[in-house]
């Protein structure tokens, strides 16, 4: 449970940090965004773009939002992701945390690694002070974690030094392989019996929880809510580009209240459709407006890729920006919002209630 809580608390700190931070940022945006290794730069590092290759030095923390990420630069501290694909080949002085598709990490890691995503691998290269976090598909581990190594994943291979215990859960196969040592205990569950290397070395004692159950059935992406949220967004562009810019451009200046009314809206709603349905006002206006309710909160839904998008842009540039970069960027981030464990649904949801707290509030003052 204190690795969990450490971990959502990494990603929850991913998430905000952005936007709570105090010094003056370095700040790059772009389809294709490359940095050679005779450039350095001082302070934190944000970027958001398509492809991003970084040869230079950070010597403060990396935040980056693409689509693919090479980091062969050293970094001073930390290094946070959102991104389809991630290499870093280069150290990291602190924690690495990624919510992403695939992650390849070469180089040695001060901190803790933090992935949610479909792939991590650790190559031999790595070296890992302290835990690894995985939430996601596939996990390989051949290089050294000095920490614990928590895992929640379909597949788990482990190859190298593991410090201290090990926590996994792999539903289809655990292997430890012939240069596995793992100076503490292993507590595991899968549906199979653990594999290992006549090699292997595990110090402590080892130990199977019956208590976490798998099905048989494969959990794999499902990429239909993503398409739906980007098409929504792309034609909402397209059709109410200026509607929408004016729309959550006031949003972005009320958010708290925004939230509140949304929740209230969510909360309250449902009351007056019931009350409605059983009042003498009669079944047909309490089914139009629970039409309309639950159209409305479809919309919110469809649209809170384009606000985040808006909103990332906003703090990366100064400039709120609803581009088609920008809505495939913020729909990418809510949709990878969805495989944080508790708190990734938390801060969806939360985006959601402000849109449609938005709606709310812009037809109370135009009917009031």
């Amino acid at each position: 449970m204190k690795s969990f809580l450490r971990s959502a608390s990494c990603v929850f700190l991913f998430v905000l940090l952005p936007s709570i931070a105090s010094a003056s940022p370095v700040i790059r945006t772009g389809e294709n965004i490359s940095l050679k290794d005779d450039q350095a730069v001082s302070g934190d590092f944000y970027v958001v773009g398509g492809t991003v290759t970084n040869s230079a030095t950070v010597t403060g923390d990396a935040y980056y939002v693409a689509g693919t990420v090479t980091q062969n630069g050293p970094i001073s501290s930390d290094l946070a992701m959102v991104t389809g694909r991630a290499e870093v080949h280069a150290p990291v002085g602190d924690d690495v945390r990624v919510v992403g598709g695939e992650v390849v990490i070469a180089g040695k890691v001060g901190g803790d690694v933090v992935v949610v995503g479909g792939e991590l691998t650790i190559l031999s290269t790595a070296e890992i002070e302290g835990d690894v976090i995985f939430y996601g598909g596939q996990l390989t581990i051949e290089g050294a974690v000095k920490g614990s190594v928590l895992a929640r994943a379909e597949t788990v291979r482990i190859d190298a030094r593991i410090g201290k215990d090990t926590d996994i859960s792999a539903r289809n196969e655990l292997v430890f392989g012939a240069h596995a040592d793992v100076g503490g205990d292993v507590t595991y569950s899968s549906r199979k019996e653990i594999v290992r290397a006549l090699d292997s070395v595990i110090v402590g004692t080892i130990s199977r929880d019956e208590t976490r159950i798998f099905s048989d059935t494969t959990v794999k992406p499902n990429l239909f809510p993503i398409l739906v949220l980007l098409f929504t967004g792309l034609v909402a562009r397209f059709v109410l580009v200026g509607w929408l810019t004016q729309f959550f451009s006031r949003l972005h200046t009320t958010f708290g209240y925004a939230a509140f009314a949304g929740f209230a809206g969510l909360v309250l709603t449902p009351v007056i459709i019931i009350l409605t349905f059983v009042s003498v006002l009669g079944a047909f206006i309490g089914a139009m407006l629970l039409f309309f309710f639950l159209f409305l909160l479809a919309l919110s839904w469809g649209l809170a890729g384009v606000f985040l998008g808006g909103l990332i842009s906003r703090y990366a540039t100064g400039k709120a920006s609803y581009s088609i970069l920008w809505i495939t960027l913020g729909t990418i981030l809510l949709y990878a919002l969805t495989f944080i464990p508790y708190i990734g649904d938390v801060l969806g949801l939360l985006v959601v209630l402000v849109v449609f707290g938005g709606f709310i509030i812009r037809m109370y003052e135009r009917y009031r």
